[in-house]
């Protein structure tokens, strides 16, 4: 009479147990999903980081290649749109001016060039 009772308890018991390790692992999947959460906003943080720091370099390549043109070929520089305007502050023939604006374009056109490839890398990475 007494072994009815005993197998309703233990199965009880095995009912109760499994609960508990379903809940535990409940649990254990939502730390488990927490921790990709915030692994992926650490990421995805540290990316938008990058983006910022290659964006900032490039700008500061731009002015400083903009600035050392300026200097050597004594000329203002401005942009509108992807065209490039170039007005000589000096006085000199017109075949030196069209010569300083070939060698910028050139020099610009390099500038383009490394731009791109930065962006290329910063994509690839």
């Amino acid at each position: 009479m007494a072994l009815p009772w005993l197998i309703g308890a233990a199965a009880i018991a095995a009912v109760g147990y499994m609960a508990s390790s379903d809940s535990d692992s409940d649990s254990s999947s939502s730390d488990s999903s927490n921790d990709y959460d915030e692994r992926e906003e650490r990421r995805q943080r540290e990316e938008r980081r990058r983006q910022r720091e290659i964006e900032s370099e490039i700008q500061s390549f731009k002015e400083s290649s903009k600035r050392q043109i300026k200097n050597k070929y004594d000329v203002e520089i401005s942009y509108s749109n992807s065209n490039v305007n170039i007005s000589s502050n000096q006085n000199s023939n017109m075949k030196d001016l069209e010569n300083h604006i070939s060698k910028f374009k050139a020099e610009n056109k390099n500038i383009e060039n490394l731009i791109d490839d930065l962006k290329r890398a910063k994509s690839e990475v």
